[in-house]
């Protein structure tokens, strides 16, 4: 195809869809049907405009609230739980601390009994370390941590709850802490720049339960915590507690993570995106190494969280997709701020949802105005039959068919009676017009007859003009010639007579004619006027 070709091809795309615009446009002012039809379809339009932006505001609103209420449940259960944790942690200690063995080898300073018991209370209550500090050696520890609580130790008081230790200190309370603490950071969008690459610190859940004798006196304390870093046990059994069996959409993925600060130590947020997850990921059931551990929180969050130390209940980007997010502080026995812990769910399919369920009541909106116009096209038609057919009739009668009619129509309506009325209008009119044809024909009739008759007295009166022309000639001549012979003879015997005597006869002779011809003037007159 030449340019050409292609350029006028172009051009009349446009006149195609102007022509059928002014053709539509033409038909909308012309037709009555599609005047009707645009009078029913235009408040369906806006009542459907109007439903669609209720639905899609209520939708949205209510939907919102009702996701940020559950969440913000959520995080309220998942705190809760870390709540039960440290108590049954705390419990675990003063049922040792008040042991009949656990004492019994105090008493009797029986080392190897009371490691043994340590040991066995450790691993069946799965916590990553449980010790006997003697109080002797509490003034002297090496641990800040620990030395910080002495005064309340000392006094008798318990304590659970949350600390963040260092390496080093991790590395004192018990070898290989420090190393399994470790996490590697990870780039991760929208959060904070910063200039670390590993985390080496770590959060524990602490228990310190000071052990006294008979006496009131302390002899020692139990300290034993549990490690979060890289524990992924708490924050599965917070999500199976929270996002069990059907709290989520088929797709929907319920995650939960503790902070370090802005960190991700502990988490089963998914490391990759929705798209590179394959079936078995988006389960509950993934690998550490699935798992989106040294991935950072937004800077939105930690601004808002950590620093202004606020509840966060709202939409946020976890590691690589939205979700329905809530944050709260993690707050160590000191009273300061050390991490977060977060609960939330993907945000996609609750927006698949919304969608899905705009597209179905936009289409069900959709079909019951395709429904309502294709009914009011077929009911039009039949109610404005009778105007139609009027119509019809109308131009076949401007075009001169006076026999035109709109006939027999069913039903009682307006319309209908219009139309009957329309048809007995016209009858009428044809009736007129026969009227008229015939007083026509009637007049035209006596018009030649009077025309007739004119005609003939025309004629005779024009025979009249001349015999009267002819009868005044003759008379002029007869009396001219009387008058001559009459003067003659007057002459001829009065030729004695003076001149004077002569002319004076002759004048009165005249005179006398001219009075004699008037009456025979006036009457010729009066004929030829």
């Amino acid at each position: 195809m030449s340019k050409h070709s292609e350029i006028t091809a172009h051009n009349k795309r446009p006149m195609k869809g102007l022509h059928f615009l002014a053709h539509a446009n033409k038909q909308l002012r012309q037709s009555l049907r599609y005047k009707l039809l645009l009078l029913i379809v235009i408040p369906l339009l806006l009542t459907a405009l109007g439903f669609s932006i209720m639905a899609a505001y209520w939708t949205s609103s209510y939907t919102d609230k009702q996701l940020y209420m559950k969440v913000s449940a959520d995080l309220s259960v998942a705190q809760g739980t870390l709540d039960i944790l440290q108590r049954e942690q705390m419990n675990v200690l003063a049922q040792l601390a008040n042991g009949y063995d656990f004492r019994t080898n105090l008493l009797r300073n029986y080392q190897r009994g009371i490691r043994g018991q340590l040991n066995d209370v450790r691993q069946s209550r799965q916590l990553d370390f449980l010790r006997f500090i003697p109080a002797s050696q509490l003034l002297n520890s090496l641990e800040p941590s620990l030395l910080a609580h002495t005064e309340s130790l000392l006094k008798g008081d318990s304590l659970s709850g949350l600390e963040v230790l260092s390496a080093n200190e991790l590395d004192l309370i018990q070898t290989g802490l420090a190393k399994r603490s470790r996490i590697p950071l990870i780039d991760t969008p929208y959060a904070a720049p910063t200039q670390r690459s590993i985390e080496s610190r770590a959060i524990i859940m602490r228990s310190l339960y000071p052990v006294i004798n008979d006496f009131d006196e302390l002899v020692g304390v139990l300290d034993g915590g549990t490690l979060f870093n890289r524990n992924t046990q708490v924050v599965d059994m917070i999500r199976d507690l929270v996002y069990g069996p059907g709290s989520l959409p088929d797709e929907g993925i319920g995650t939960v993570t503790l902070f370090l600060d802005d960190t991700r130590i502990s988490t089963n947020v998914p490391q990759l995106s929705p798209d590179q997850r394959d079936v078995s990921h988006q389960t509950n059931t993934i690998t550490e190494a699935d798992r989106a551990i040294g991935t950072r929180v937004s800077s939105a969050v930690k601004n808002h969280v950590l620093i202004k130390g606020n509840r966060w209940i709202d939409r946020a980007f976890v590691v690589n997709d939205w979700y329905i997010s809530a944050y709260q502080p993690l707050i160590d026995l000191s009273g300061q701020r050390i991490g977060m812990i977060y609960t939330g769910f993907s945000e996609a399919p609750f927006t698949h949802i919304y969608y899905k369920t705009l597209l179905e009541s936009v289409t069900v909106i959709g079909l019951i105005m395709l429904g309502s116009g294709l009914l009011v096209l077929h009911k039009g038609k039949q109610i404005l039959a009778p105007l139609s057919r009027l119509n019809k009739a109308v131009n076949a009668v401007k075009q001169g068919n006076m026999q035109q009619r709109i006939g027999h129509l069913e039903g009682q309506d307006e319309l209908t009676e219009l139309a009957h009325e329309f048809d007995k209008m016209l009858d009428l009119l044809a009736q007129r017009e026969q009227e008229i044809i015939k007083a026509n024909d009637e007049l035209e009739q006596k018009v030649d007859q009077r025309t007739t008759s004119l005609r003939r007295r025309t004629e005779a009166l024009k025979d009249r003009i001349r015999l009267l022309k002819t009868t005044r000639k003759q008379l002029l001549d007869q009396e001219k010639l009387a008058v001559l012979g009459e003067l003659t003879a007057g002459i001829a015997h009065e030729i004695n007579n003076p001149a004077a005597v002569i002319l004076g006869s002759v004048d009165l002779i005249l005179d006398d004619l001219g009075e004699q011809a008037k009456p025979i003037n006036a009457e010729l007159d009066m004929i030829i006027e």
